[in-house]
């Protein structure tokens, strides 16, 4: 996710300062995204009870997260 944030960021908000550079951008960043998402695919395919209670485990944990940032404002 950290990958795909610098291209969406660099896409949407080019004239920020880039503190540093980003090795091949934008070939290997998206070839990075595209080969983690086909792990997680896959993973889903060859293990879905594992991989669906972990999604669980993630959403169950998403109400506690809007509640600690509503509460932060």
């Amino acid at each position: 996710m950290t990958t795909a944030a610098v291209v969406v960021l660099r896409s949407k908000r080019p004239e920020m300062p880039r503190p540093y550079r980003t090795f091949g951008y934008p070939v290997i960043p998206v070839v990075f995204v595209l080969s983690a998402l086909g792990l997680v695919i896959s993973t889903l395919f060859n293990s879905p009870r594992e991989s669906l209670m972990g999604l669980v485990l993630v959403l169950i944990g998403l109400p506690f997260y809007y509640y600690w940032a509503k509460r932060r404002m």
